[in-house]
């Protein structure tokens, strides 16, 4: 029961060009921004999706506070994925140059810029599904919940009334 589950949010999550991260404002409630992601396959990737971001952003900050983010996938096929769970924001000089693709020179195109790049790792801990043929009927009236232990397998969690 779990490993479709977890298929179909793959393939909803390797649809989407980009997400949407939640974090919650210093003082001011949520901010959401629309981020392309590094690597497309969460998957493949332990279930982390990981991001490029300029350290000196409010999202950064944003996660500096509070680290529980959410993410919100959104394919063309009637399907949704949100996607909660911690963020580390990866700003150690080696591991950054170790990730660092030419693509993103794009992004940060001098050495200066450049200086300021970290990458942001967010590790799902709950998965909410809403797709159409998989999740139960009427389509989005409820989701359907998957949580990760910190040690662990994915389990179903009850169905949203």
């Amino acid at each position: 029961m779990i490993q479709p589950l977890l298929e179909g949010a793959e393939n909803v999550i390797q649809r989407a060009s980009h997400c949407w991260l939640v974090t919650l404002s210093q003082g001011r409630g949520v901010d959401a921004r629309p981020m392309g992601r590094v690597i497309p396959t969460m998957s493949r990737n332990g279930w982390c999706a990981n991001f490029l971001a300029d350290a000196r952003s409010k999202k950064v900050r944003d996660i500096q506070s509070e680290r529980h983010v959410r993410l919100i996938f959104e394919s063309d096929i009637d399907a949704f994925v949100s996607v909660a769970g911690v963020a580390e924001v990866v700003s150690d000089t080696a591991v950054v140059a170790s990730r660092w693709l030419p693509a993103y020179d794009s992004v940060f195109p001098t050495a200066a810029e450049r200086a300021n790049a970290v990458f942001i790792d967010v590790r799902a801990e709950e998965l909410r599904l809403w797709i159409r043929g998989l999740t139960p009927e009427p389509f989005g009236a409820s989701s359907l919940i998957l949580r990760r232990p910190a040690v662990g397998d994915w389990h179903l969690d009850r169905e949203r009334p």
